[in-house]
């Protein structure tokens, strides 16, 4: 009878240990870095141009951090803020630089990404007062949601 719960007992430890070790896996955060970001910014102020427009396109390098392949990634919105106001939040276009690209990030791969909005927005007039932006940009994968922020881009005039 000792024998008979001396291996229960050992059979109770094993399972949870197994099941401690399968929950720490589960654990497991996958990690998105913005690497580099190029970003233009401008309002488009050109004669016959009427109402003048804002615009901003950009290219960002994404760097999959974790152990397991992201399947698919997507800029879901980008928030512009001038003097900690909100002044534009859209969806942007979101495609990878190279032609044929996919949305696949291998586990340590970098890939670049272009952004950008199809047509110009109308100048708000609360932008006026400060020619440089905070953006927002909130990433959305299968695996989660990776926020980030880019501070003090300048506005340039085209005329």
């Amino acid at each position: 009878m000792i024998k008979f719960f001396s291996i229960l007992i050992i059979l109770l430890v094993i399972l949870f240990i197994t099941s401690c070790v399968s929950s720490e896996k589960a654990k497991v955060r996958v990690s998105l870095e913005v690497v580099k970001s190029e970003i233009n910014a401008w309002l488009n102020l050109m004669p016959g141009v009427s109402p003048g427009k804002f615009h901003l396109t950009g290219d960002v390098s994404l760097q999959n951090l974790s152990d397991e392949e992201i399947k698919s990634i997507s800029l879901d919105n980008i928030t512009v803020y001038s003097s900690e106001e909100v002044i534009y939040s859209f969806k942007p276009y979101f495609t990878p630089r190279k032609r044929g690209g996919n949305f696949i990030l291998k586990t340590g791969m970098v890939k670049v990404f272009r952004f950008g909005m199809e047509e110009g927005l109308k100048i708000d007039e609360r932008l006026g007062k400060n020619k440089f932006i905070n953006i927002n940009f909130n990433f959305i994968s299968d695996k989660g949601s990776y926020p980030y922020s880019i501070d003090s881009v300048k506005v340039q005039e085209a005329y």
